[in-house]
């Protein structure tokens, strides 16, 4: 059970861009930080960069088909 928990854990450490996210939903860039820009998809800034991780990018998966 452990092991599996660890495991989640470290799934939700990925990191997307937003171009990877973007490509992931078939969709412009542009629109991705749109959801960004409204609060709709958290990020992580690294310096300058701007990053999604798994677990928040699983959260608004997950909401979006729930229809919020």
């Amino acid at each position: 059970m452990k092991k599996q928990a660890a495991t989640k854990a470290q799934n939700c450490d990925a990191y997307f861009t937003v171009a990877e996210v973007a490509d992931r939903h078939k969709v412009s860039p542009r629109q991705i930080r749109r959801l960004i820009d409204r609060g709709d998809l958290p990020t992580t800034r690294f310096g300058r960069s701007v990053r999604i991780s798994l677990g928040d990018l699983l959260a608004f998966e997950h909401s979006a088909r729930a229809g919020r």
